[in-house]
């Protein structure tokens, strides 16, 4: 049994992923209330041979990113009601996109879950078989509100308004798994110089969203509609683990290894990534995406919208909406109710490993390794409203920049709706099958070193390296909504980032990781010394260059806003390594049946500064660090068993 609270407060401020710095009282209070784990363990030893195990698990918690409480802010004794949360692109005080005033929303949310689990094992000198069942039940619903903020935000660049974002809130959402069920039966079996394994698991996940509602007037729209209990998806699998060993020379000191295994895509009670089906189908989310956008013009710079926000057509200084049915109960995303339900509809990878492995001296081996990766049922968002034919080509010129691949001075080929006034969206989601060929897969090799000495020496060390490649030219061509995508789903928001047509294609080269341990017990005192070192590939650079006015290409309402496109290929450049060595001292004391651990632990022992984030909007201030490796830190811990 444990139960715990927790308060992250206040989290979310500074610089974050890409350089975007977040003002205090624009973050939020990530609180953990209320978090209760209770278990349930049971096995017993039938004979010699067989073994049954049982466990039970209820888990309830209840978090969120809640709105700033009183004295968490510094100097900042309450967030103001009605503060309009704004957003600037490329704010000219930082240098950076920059956050403030408020957070756009804040949530509350409520977990109960329930797992069960049994096992059965029976081994002999040359078998090891077992039986295993798994079976949970979730429950999930999370309240999205604004309050004490506003239910829309401002966007800017260079502190000029650009655009105003509309929110449906507060809005609750509620799901349910009503089955996250998996069996499996696996035997490693030995004979003569072979080891083998097999393994069948079945799968069998199941969700639904029970009765719910939703009501209120949203910016003169006005909302009073409840829905049924509805089935989500029901999915079933049968996936295989395969693996075989060989004694190369009968000796016990070369082995040969290859193993082949299907794994599926994790699901819970909410998903993330693009063209997700685990909550987004939620008809409390599908109303109307849930947000619009709408150009702003800000003429007389008193920062204040001189138009009727209630009126969604052009007006004042305002742009009609992005989207006419935003506050109706008119779904914004439907559903391939093919891919929602039956056998082999989940998202999956294969992975092929071979390896050899040699002892070198007694207790100490070499392993070399392939592995390779790929991946399947993908899913995408078509946007029904548009076709190819929909689109144009524009071509964006990088700037001549010596930081830029080969100096910069390239042109891309990018894509854009050509219509002033495009049809409002109305996204499909579905399987790439039928839009053509999309793949991803990745090719690595692993070196590793493993020593356990008879003198207590432990080593491990080793390097892999590997390449991810992807394309979906294929695709784009059929769907150039999905060149300009936020988090994978296809968007109409200018500020986000497209991708060039020239980009559809990803080789991002080989990455080298080099990592090792060292551990030595000095015999008589019991004091153990360890360290570790890391040296890791930094993440590839990205470059969103902002565009003025393209020709052949409106921009929506009278208004044309900058278009932003990607300028440097994932894979051309890259942040720096992290280097980073830790150490630790522990001593171990014996007390009659007791046993206490002191540990001394130094994180980043030589304070290395390895930048991890950089600034990804171009300008001056592109690939300036946003992050970097945290400084050394001290740490004592002690550990009593008894």
């Amino acid at each position: 049994f444990d139960q715990e609270n927790f308060c992250a407060c206040t989290t979310g401020i500074g610089p974050g992923p890409g350089g975007a710095v977040t003002s205090p009282e624009a973050g939020n209070d990530r609180r953990f209330p209320l978090q209760r784990f209770v278990t349930v363990d049971w096995n017993t030893a039938v004979t010699n041979n067989l073994l049954v195990e049982a466990s039970g698990i209820h888990r309830v918690e209840r978090w969120g990113g809640m709105e700033p409480q009183v004295g968490k802010l510094g100097n900042i004794d309450h967030l103001e009601p009605g503060m309009i949360p704004v957003a600037d692109t490329l704010n000219p005080v930082t240098g950076t996109p920059l956050n403030y005033r408020a957070a756009n929303t804040y949530n509350k949310s409520w977990n109960c879950n329930m797992h069960y689990r049994a096992a059965v094992s029976y081994i002999t000198r040359s078998h090891t078989f077992k039986v295993r069942f798994y079976y949970a039940y979730l429950h999930h619903e999370n309240t999205t509100y604004s309050s004490p903020a506003t239910p829309y935000s401002y966007g800017f660049t260079s502190m000029v308004p650009q655009s105003i974002t509309y929110r449906i809130v507060p809005r609750t959402v509620e799901v349910n798994v009503n089955r996250d069920m998996g069996l499996f039966v696996q035997d490693k079996w030995t004979t003569g110089r072979w080891t083998l394994a097999g393994a069948i698991r079945w799968d069998s996940f199941a969700n639904s969203f029970p009765p719910q509602a939703i009501s209120g007037t949203f910016f003169g729209r006005n909302l009073n509609v409840s829905y049924p209990e509805i089935e989500n998806l029901s999915w079933n699998d049968i996936t295989p683990r395969l693996g075989a060993t060989y004694d190369l020379f009968g000796n016990g000191k070369t082995a040969l290894k290859v193993t082949l295994n299907k794994y599926l895509e994790g699901l819970g009670t909410t998903g993330f990534g693009p063209a997700q089906v685990s909550d987004a189908p939620n008809p409390i989310l599908r109303v109307a995406n849930q947000t619009t956008q709408r150009t702003w013009a800000d003429a007389n710079r008193n920062f204040v919208p001189d138009c009727n926000l209630n009126n969604f057509g052009i007006n004042g200084e305002c742009g009609a909406v992005d989207n006419q049915n935003f506050g109706s109960d008119i779904p914004g995303t439907s559903y391939d109710p093919d891919l929602m339900r039956g056998w082999g509809k989940r998202s999956f990878n294969w992975e092929f490993t071979t390896s050899v492995q040699q002892e070198i001296i007694p207790r100490m081996s070499v392993e070399v390794q392939y592995a390779r990766r790929w991946y399947g049922n993908i899913r995408v968002m078509d946007d029904l409203a548009v076709t190819p034919a929909s689109y144009s080509a524009v071509t964006p010129t990088a700037p001549a920049d010596s930081r830029l691949p080969n100096g910069g001075g390239y042109t891309l080929t990018g894509m854009a709706i050509t219509s002033p006034t495009p049809p409002p969206p109305r996204y499909f989601v579905t399987v790439w099958n039928y839009y053509g060929k999309q793949s991803e897969h990745f090719n690595g090799v692993n070196i590793s070193v493993n020593a356990g000495l008879q003198n207590g020496l432990l080593l491990q060390g080793g390097l892999g390296t590997g390449r991810q490649v992807l394309n979906d030219c294929e695709v784009v061509d059929d769907l150039p909504e999905m060149l300009h995508t936020f988090f994978g789903d296809p968007t109409r928001a200018f500020f986000f980032a497209a991708r060039p047509r020239d980009f559809c294609e990803q080789n991002r080269g080989f990455r080298t990781s080099v990592q090792g341990l060292v551990a030595y017990t000095i015999p008589k005192i019991d004091v153990q010394v360890s360290g570790t070192l890391q040296n890791l590939p930094g993440a590839f650079v990205e470059s969103n260059a902002n565009y003025g006015v393209i020709p052949g290409v409106a921009g929506p309402g009278p208004f044309v806003p900058f278009k932003t496109f990607q300028i440097v290929e994932p894979g051309e450049l890259y942040v720096e390594r992290l280097n980073q060595l830790d150490f630790r001292v522990g001593k171990l004391f014996r007390i009659g049946g007791t046993r206490t651990n002191i540990n001394f632990d130094f994180y980043n022992m030589l304070n290395a500064n390895s930048v991890i984030g950089e600034n990804f909007t171009y300008g001056p201030t592109w690939r300036q660090p946003t992050s970097i490796l945290i400084p050394r830190l001290f740490k004592i811990g002690a550990q009593f068993d008894f």
